[in-house]
Order: structure tokens, then C-alpha cells, then sequence
């Protein structure tokens, strides 16, 4: 249900049609994707922390 809901969400989306359907899910993963790397590193550095500070 929520599948079809998202479909035709994307399929009525009035900026889609209007400068192609294909930007701005792209922008948004990218978006997405960036974030989650950022989120990655930082896990790690605070990880990494106490290893540096016991050395």
C-alpha cells in the first residue's frame, strides 16, 4: 500500500513533469547518501578517539 502510494506521489509530482522526472530523486539520493558517509566518518573519529589518547 504505502508502494503504491509513493508511485503515484512521483507520478503526479507537478516538478517532476516539469523539468524531468529523473533530477530530483537523483539530487535527493545523492543528498542522502552524502549524509550518510558524513554520519559514517564521524562514528569512526569517535571510535577512533580513545585509542589516539590512551597512545
Amino acid at each position: 500500500m504505502e508502494q503504491r502510494f509513493q508511485q503515484s506521489r512521483k507520478h503526479f509530482d507537478p516538478r517532476a513533469t516539469a523539468r524531468g522526472p529523473v533530477e530530483p530523486p537523483r539530487v535527493s539520493s545523492i543528498l542522502l547518501l552524502m549524509t550518510g558517509v558524513v554520519v559514517l566518518i564521524a562514528r569512526l573519529v569517535e571510535a577512533l578517539i580513545p585509542l589516539f589518547t590512551a597512545v
